[in-house]
């Protein structure tokens, strides 16, 4: 990711740490059996993009905007959407 310095308009590379540290440190998650609708709602709640899906504490996916995205609209192309 980068930055731009408005006085030099030069590109400034940061760093994934930087990036964290102006973050909330909360970390969101769902079980595997979470529907759909109540991931993306808890999303839109929290104003985050992915939520992590455990199973008994261990990571077993990730959730995100672009996959629910993508899958619509899969569903749509091929006439399966509802």
């Amino acid at each position: 990711m980068y930055q731009y310095n408005s006085v030099s308009n030069e590109q400034i590379m940061i760093t994934i740490k930087q990036l964290l540290n102006n973050k909330d440190n909360q970390i969101w998650s769902v079980e595997p059996k979470t529907s759909i609708f109540e991931a993306l709602k808890i999303m839109s709640d929290k104003e985050i993009g992915a939520l992590l899906v455990l199973e008994e504490k261990k990571l077993v996916g990730i959730f995100s905007e672009q996959e629910n995205t993508i899958q619509q609209l899969e569903n749509y192309i091929t006439g399966t959407y509802r």
